[in-house]
This record gives structure tokens, C-alpha cells and sequence, in this order.
């Protein structure tokens, strides 16, 4: 169902917003039913794109970021995980407003290290698991609901 808010067809908020052909020519089957687009995007990349251009308030960010990295953590090398989780832990916390941003600024300082082993196992998730990407869309969607989108990407 399209939003009464607007007639703006998916491809033209994209557009306007500066998304790559591709996520633009694959909204288009979904005409002005963002929603329904929100909801079926098996694309994570995509969907934090339009969360930072869209301004979505950073702790549902950081929250998807977190889950999605926690849900791989596997697949980091032994030696890195500890740095991983900590730095995981710290950013929910912050996300749950207990911990404090530097505290998460400071987790996240101490895994630079471990950073490419974190994005190199998400890789290789990804390139041996075609479902990765629906599987960490899932995970946006559970942080960041339609609800919570709509205003920001709706005029």
C-alpha cells in the first residue's frame, strides 16, 4: 500500500537522494510502495545507504551494524574475536544508553586491528553464502522498522 503522505514513485526518492542504477531500476517494481520496497530489499548495503542519507538517528544504525557483526563473529580469527565482541558490546551499549559514546569510540579504536578481519570474514560469508545479504536485511529490519524510516524518506 503506498503512503498517503505521497504519490512519489520509490525510483524518484531514490534518485533524488543519489542512489546508484541499480538499487533505483530495482525500486521501480515497487512504484510508490516504500514500505513493500523496505520490507523485500535483501540488499543490507543498500538499506544502510538509504539510512544515512535519510538521517536515521544513529543508535538504530549502530544497533543493525552491531547485530549484523555479532551474527558473523564465527567467522573471525580466534585471535581477534575477544577485540570484536568488546567492541560489539560496547557499541549496544551505547545503543541502550547505558555505556557512553566514548566508550564505543574507544572499543572501536582498539579493533582497527581487527577490522579487516571482521569485513574479510563477512566477505567470505557473503561470497559462499548468497543468503548473507537477506540474512543481515533481516537483521536491519528488525533494528530500524519501516515505522522509523518512513518519516525521514517520505516528503
Amino acid at each position: 500500500m503506498a503512503d498517503s503522505r505521497s504519490d512519489l514513485e520509490c525510483a524518484e526518492i531514490l534518485i533524488a537522494k543519489g542512489a546508484c542504477n541499480e538499487a533505483v531500476d530495482w525500486s521501480r517494481q515497487f512504484g510508490s510502495d516504500a514500505e513493500r520496497a523496505w520490507l523485500e530489499c535483501v540488499r543490507s548495503d543498500w538499506m544502510f545507504w538509504i539510512m544515512g542519507h535519510a538521517g536515521i538517528d544513529s543508535r538504530h544504525v549502530v544497533r543493525a551494524a552491531a547485530e549484523i557483526a555479532l551474527s558473523v563473529i564465527h567467522l573471525t580469527r580466534t585471535e581477534d574475536r575477544g577485540v570484536c565482541q568488546a567492541t560489539i558490546a560496547a557499541a549496544l551499549s551505547w545503543c541502550d544508553g547505558i555505556g557512553s559514546a566514548a566508550d564505543a569510540a574507544r572499543a572501536a579504536a582498539d579493533a582497527d586491528a581487527a577490522h579487516a578481519a571482521a569485513y574479510a570474514a563477512y566477505a567470505a560469508r557473503a561470497a559462499a553464502d548468497a543468503a548473507a545479504h537477506a540474512d543481515a536485511a533481516a537483521i536491519v529490519r528488525r533494528c530500524v522498522p519501516w515505522s522509523v524510516l518512513r518519516a525521514k524518506v517520505i516528503p
